[in-house]
């Protein structure tokens, strides 16, 4: 076979067929010249390796064969056999976890892919709920699942929607964008080999191992899809992993989607993110902190306890109002997102590739190798993507425009805040205001606000500190004297007890299981060692303990 991979390209201007072309010569050379081997379940523990599964067929073969004739010398046999495999196992068990300790150092990832075997679930719940209908087979959870999520997504709205009142945030355009070899070729390179491939079936590893060959068709193959504005369409279709997230298992609402995309429509989404970040991030507002180039939850956590506590000290009331929006990147509203593109300067055919990459989505739950109906995607960015944290950052860019110069605001992608300092009810009453103006931004932007979780959080030191009945929808925000902010316990008086506490606990109670779970291959120690200062002390309290009982036993035998 010596078939150019850019043959279909070069001969044909439907950007669908060009990428069948090129998909069908790759998957004809795969299948030719790479070889192929049977992957263990992931549900068989990693010790169970070729020799183990060949004793278990000897074990039920000779089963199989005393059932056939009950004689004392198969029976001899069977049991021969069974304790040989039980050994056979214990043994390989042993030593893969000395493999596993052994690696604890240079590749914690063994370590940590060893207990998150054991730990976890492994099984699904025999049934699963929603609407008062409940699945039990594979394919009906399936369908359950996809029911559940593609009811978040928005209606497809009119042209007409988008007309909003925004201000070009730049006079420079972006409008077209050209892609090189090179780029591809190191992107290809940089695949994490790990991850699940998407619908179109072909793995990072063999995108990896071949980069060289490929990045030549695939760059003309991306440069054709941004010169005529079009994605294939199987590029626009995701698999949906269902991955629970709280409280009871059967529910489905208690369970968040996770999208497989295929591999290669991330590459070509890299490569147009790195072309158009640093046109976009001058223009960002800087009170953004979330998927941004050296901008984290500890910048803006920092920044804005250090900016509370200042306050604090002066003996000042700040109010905090923590904002959540009921499930952000689903409910992004597609023609608004595109007009907000060109706000920001995004013009031309590199504009009418973002709407045709935004528009025709399609999506299907999979679960225990079930899958649902395919349907559609009419809002919301792509999640496990490349692009869409940086669309939705788009999005939201304006929101902090609405506030006023004395109020203070803080995002982290979708997590939004608002604080101000407090002198009066006054003061409480423009903070009321700047709340009412977002309230109008999500309106305006069909993008609604969880009353249920938003929250108010008075930081002071007073006595009696100024409290207001903040509203947004007509709603009341709950008051709360703690507040988990990106990670952290966030208390009224700006103390960190209980977030320590907290962090001790989950600590704790991660040693507990790993002290339960690890043993070394005679059994007799855990894998992580007990600290030395713990052991003293309780040989300490051990030896004063047998000292009290030595004098009392003394008094008694003396009276």
């Amino acid at each position: 076979m010596n078939v150019p991979l850019d043959s279909g390209i070069s001969n044909n201007s439907d950007i669908d067929e060009c990428w069948k072309a090129w998909k069908d010569l790759f998957i004809t050379a795969i299948d030719k010249f790479v070889p192929k081997k049977t992957v263990v379940d992931t549900n068989t523990p990693p010790w169970i390796d070729r020799d183990v599964k060949h004793m278990i067929k000897k074990k039920y073969t000779a089963l199989r064969q005393y059932r056939q004739k009950r004689t004392e010398g198969r029976k001899r046999k069977l049991c021969q056999l069974t304790q040989e495999t039980k050994d056979l196992i214990k043994q390989k068990r042993h030593q893969y976890i000395e493999k596993v300790q052994d690696s604890l150092a240079k590749s914690p990832k063994l370590f940590w892919s060893y207990h998150k075997h054991i730990l976890r679930n492994r099984n699904s719940p025999p049934a699963n709920t929603y609407n008062n209908s409940t699945a039990t087979t594979p394919h009906k959870k399936a369908e359950l699942f996809n029911a559940f999520f593609a009811s978040v997504f928005l209606p497809k709205s009119s042209s007409q929607d988008a007309n909003l009142n925004m201000t070009p945030k730049t006079d420079e355009i972006i409008s077209d964008i050209q892609i090189s070899q090179n780029e591809v070729e190191q992107y290809l390179n940089h695949l994490d080999t790990t991850k699940a491939y998407g619908p179109d079936g072909i793995p990072p590893r063999l995108l990896k191992e071949f980069s060289r060959e490929i990045s030549t068709s695939l760059c003309s193959l991306f440069n054709m899809s941004l010169t005529t504005g079009r994605l294939p369409m199987e590029w626009k279709h995701a698999n949906v992993i269902p991955i629970h997230k709280k409280d009871c298992v059967e529910p489905v609402t208690n369970y968040r989607p996770i999208s497989l995309l295929p591999i290669i429509s991330k590459v070509l989404e890299r490569c147009v993110f790195n072309n158009i970040y640093p046109f976009v991030r001058v223009l960002i507002n800087n009170v953004q902190h979330g998927f941004l180039r050296n901008r984290s939850c500890i910048t803006q956590l920092v920044g804005i306890l250090h900016d509370i506590g200042k306050n604090l000290d002066r003996n000042k009331q700040i109010d905090v109002l923590y904002l959540d929006f009921s499930k952000a990147f689903d409910s992004v509203d597609h023609d608004i997102l595109l007009h907000k593109l060109q706000m920001h300067g995004i013009n031309g055919t590199l504009l009418r590739w973002f709407e045709n990459y935004l528009n025709d989505r399609w999506q299907r739950v999979v679960i225990d190798g079930a899958a649902s109906a395919w349907s559609p995607v009419t809002s919301g960015v792509p999640q496990g993507s490349i692009l869409g944290p940086l669309l939705f950052v788009i999005f939201i860019n304006d929101l902090p425009d609405n506030v006023s110069p004395r109020t203070n605001s803080a995002l982290y992608a979708d997590d939004s805040k608002l604080y101000r300092e407090i002198k009066s009810v006054e003061d409480c009453q423009f903070l009321q205001d700047d709340l009412a103006k977002l309230e109008k931004w999500s309106t305006d932007s069909k993008m609604r606000f969880n009353t249920e979780k938003c929250k108010v959080l008075t930081i002071s030191r007073k006595q009696h500190p100024t409290r207001f009945p903040y509203r947004i929808y007509g709603n009341e925000l709950s008051p709360c004297q703690v507040e988990k902010d990106l990670g952290m316990l966030v208390t009224s008086n700006l103390k960190w007890g209980p977030h320590i506490l907290n962090m001790v606990a989950k600590a704790n109670k991660m040693l507990g299981i790993l002290k339960r779970s690890c043993f070394d291959i005679n059994h007799t120690q855990p894998l992580i060692k007990e600290n030395r200062r713990s052991s003293k002390k309780s040989n300490t309290v051990d030896t004063k303990e047998e000292t009290r009982r030595t004098k009392l036993q003394t008094a008694l035998n003396a009276t």
